[in-house]
């Protein structure tokens, strides 16, 4: 399923008003349409319900304008509260005003004086239509908008918005200071970045894509990482083999206090199949590693790089930087892991030791996977968090581009980056994994995922389903609050267990 930006939805309405020679009005009275089958297929019958439709000046508005009309065709009870004067409407939301003011429907233009009267129309709806404010928001709600934005949210009637909950980004997903909490989402045709990134969950329960007979995406890269796809990725185990087919990894990482982080991500890549790992644990941390570590890893104090060096030997990926401090030693270390011919999966403190010197990033000769937060990547890519989070998506993929690397940006929803454009969102949320040690687990799953997959770009997707999938099962057996990072490596089993049938892994 295709993830498109704003821009890219009104390159696709031109495109489709160019090649069916039609004109935008005609996309907008679909795309009522689509929103009056839902109302159709979740509230019927429609004739009880008393629908309040609140429109803004643009497309949005026009859309519920629009619907109006096909309600007001139908006999069903409709009132159309707008946030603008008539001589502030759009083109086509005046057409749509128009045609239904002809046909006597109830419209009340609501401003800071009358606001209380939307209010009691709210109240004595059943049903509210969010039609204020679309895709194309990118500033703050402000004025007669957030009032009514303020009114739809106190009401406890359902919710359904056209597109995008109004005041969430369309690229971005961030709430724009105030926003509508829908009940229902109607999608039209393609999902927006805004309709599944950063705040959009906390705003939209249910989505319901519709297609409204647009023209195909061309361009488009991004799209959801399906469990197919993923499982897809995952090559089937040979009967025979020994532990060296199954990938030799090596995880450095831990530091004081953080010894943690390291053995996280070495359980996790022995419970994801790896067939050995090796510990390379600082002098600071070595001991408390070497205790904690699963007795099958195979831990080494590294005190200079030549020991490091050593370590390098018959290894098939490694994982660098969870738990790691921000040195120069540590700097020296991560150089030289960057300058050789090994997968490389870099993490947490990694970023910030190689943001003393991102040349050794930009001339390294492994092949690499980042896998930062929005904060990790802001060192990287210079930046602020909240450049990162006003498009995330073109966030990791500049930094994709500019590093020559895999990139896996961790937020709510996981974004998997590839240098030559490839995007893939997972688009599945779960609270109980913003704990301490999860990124050092995914970190693990990804880098024993290599030895299984054919590209790295193959073992970050299957390293972010297998995660998440073993995520939900312990929040599913555990509980969201209750669950801490080792309930992940140890759901995986059941993922596995009820993927073997169909993956043969």
């Amino acid at each position: 399923m295709n993830v498109i930006s704003v821009y890219q939805s009104r390159q696709l309405d031109l495109k489709t008003i160019n090649e069916e020679n039609i004109d935008i009005k005609s996309i907008i009275y679909k795309a009522a349409n689509a929103v009056y089958e839902v109302l159709k297929d979740e509230y019927a019958p429609l004739y009880t319900k008393k629908i309040s439709i609140v429109c803004g000046k643009g497309h949005n508005g026009a859309d519920g304008l629009a619907l109006a009309l096909i309600l007001k065709r139908s006999n069903l009870h409709t009132v159309i509260l707008m946030a603008e004067k008539y001589e502030n409407l759009n083109a086509e939301s005046a057409y749509y005003y128009d045609k239904a003011k002809y046909l006597k429907a109830d419209i009340i233009t609501i401003d800071s004086i009358n606001i209380e009267c939307a209010n009691e129309y709210l109240t004595q709806c059943d049903i509210i239509v969010d039609a204020l404010l679309g895709t194309g928001l990118n500033k703050d709600v402000s004025g007669i908008y957030c009032g009514l934005i303020t009114l739809i949210n106190i009401q406890n009637k359902p919710v359904i918005s056209i597109d995008i909950p109004s005041g969430i980004c369309g690229d971005s997903g961030l709430a724009m200071k105030q926003a509508v909490k829908a009940d229902i989402v109607v999608v039209m045709q393609y999902l927006k970045y805004g309709n599944i990134l950063n705040d959009a969950d906390d705003y939209s329960k249910r989505k319901i894509i519709k297609d409204i007979s647009l023209k195909e995406c061309a361009d488009c890269r991004a799209s959801i990482l399906s469990k197919e796809e993923a499982l897809s990725y995952i090559k089937v185990l040979n009967f025979n083999i020994h532990k060296y087919n199954k990938g030799n990894i090596l995880v450095f990482g831990g530091s004081k206090s953080m010894e943690g982080s390291a053995v996280l991500a070495a359980s996790a890549a022995y419970r994801n199949g790896a067939g050995l790992v090796h510990i390379a644990a600082l002098q600071e941390a070595y001991k408390l590693i070497s205790i904690k570590a699963p007795i099958e890893c195979m831990v080494h104090e590294i005190t200079q790089p030549d020991e490091l060096i050593n370590l390098l030997n018959k290894k098939t990926a490694i994982a660098a930087g969870m738990g790691l401090g921000n040195n120069k030693d540590n700097l020296e270390f991560i150089s030289i892991l960057l300058s050789a011919d090994i997968p490389l999966v870099l993490d947490a403190g990694a970023f910030g030791v190689i943001a003393q010197n991102i040349s050794i990033l930009k001339n390294k000769k492994a092949e690499t996977i980042l896998t930062p937060h929005t904060k990790e990547l802001s060192v990287l890519m210079n930046c602020s968090v909240d450049d990162i989070l006003q498009n995330p998506i073109n966030a990791a993929q500049k930094a994709a581009c500019e590093f020559d690397s895999v990139v896996v940006l961790k937020m709510n929803k996981t974004i998997i980056a590839d240098p030559i454009g490839e995007i893939r969102i997972l688009d599945v949320c779960n609270n109980g994994m913003a704990t301490a040690g999860s990124g050092d687990v995914l970190t693990g799953i990804i880098t024993s995922s290599i030895k299984y997959s054919d590209s790295l770009f193959k073992a970050a997707c299957a390293g972010v389903y297998i995660h998440s999938a073993a995520g939900i099962k312990a929040a599913n057996k555990l509980n969201k609050r209750y669950m801490i990072a080792s309930d992940i490596i140890s759901s995986l089993s059941e993922v596995y267990n009820e993927i073997s049938e169909a993956t043969e892994v």
